[in-house]
């Protein structure tokens, strides 16, 4: 399942009603925060078990041309070294004996952690003035290659386990390259293919009979494998047990 929306819509608090056991990937600095502020407020009974992989700034990025992202040797090392632990931990998992769900939090991030690991595998570079390296072109197929590896773990494995992307939104550009008031999904580009269940998240803040106002949290279906008839459903405070007789198999 995929999961969009911005911070404070509540994605993670939705993700943690899903059947236990629960893991919970970390890979933004700020879903930790999230947890316990979770369990002060109520929203959830205990912490999930989780492990953190939160991937440090590079400092010493690639001089780069024609708007293209470079990264430093050590910021490669870094990413590179950060995976091995994060593929390791998630291999126990699979090939442990619970079902349960697996979360990715965020998912933008983990994107992220696979690019700054894996793209520069297949790029093209050139010197310029002074002995500065340029990244003149970078190749995806292996951070996609790693990607949808993943998925593929649990998609077509024995188990049946419920995989869970919580991703960030970004803005959308217009033709004109010009930003729009429209938010979209900031993930990797095929999520929206590859998942079975795609949710968009909003908070809204509606105003009471007494004046006060109160947030309201929905999800809107914006993909369902199963049943094409729920696209655009909206699901007010969405838990688990609410969307899964309508959206799951």
């Amino acid at each position: 399942m995929a999961v969009a929306g911005a911070e404070g819509t509540r994605k993670t608090g939705f993700a943690l009603t899903f059947p236990p056991p629960v893991r919970l990937f970390i890979f933004d600095p700020g879903t930790e925060p999230t947890i316990y502020t979770m369990l002060k407020m109520g929203i959830i009974k205990e912490p999930p078990e989780f492990e953190t992989f939160l991937l440090p700034p590079d400092s010493n990025k690639t001089e780069t041309s024609g708007g293209a992202g470079g990264v430093s040797d050590e910021g490669i090392r870094e990413a590179k070294k950060l995976y091995r632990k994060f593929q390791t931990d998630f291999n126990n998992i699979i090939q442990g004996p619970d079902e349960g769900t697996i979360i990715f939090d965020t998912e933008t991030q983990f994107w992220q952690l696979i690019r700054r690991a894996f793209v520069m595998d297949d790029a093209t570079f050139s010197k310029g003035e002074a002995g500065k390296i340029y990244l003149m072109r970078t190749s995806y197929a292996k951070p996609n290659q790693m990607y949808e590896g993943i998925i593929d773990q649990v998609a077509f494995g024995k188990k049946k386990t419920n995989l869970v992307f919580l991703s960030r939104v970004k803005a959308k550009y217009n033709a004109q390259g010009q930003e729009t008031d429209l938010m979209v999904p900031d993930r990797q580009g095929r999520l929206g293919y590859l998942a079975d269940v795609d949710l968009f998240f909003e908070k809204e803040m509606v105003k009471q009979s007494n004046g006060k106002w109160k947030p309201k949290y929905t999800a809107e279906v914006r993909k369902s494998k199963w049943d094409d008839s729920m696209l655009y459903t909206l699901f007010e405070n969405p838990t688990y047990e609410l969307v899964k007789d309508f959206l799951l198999p």
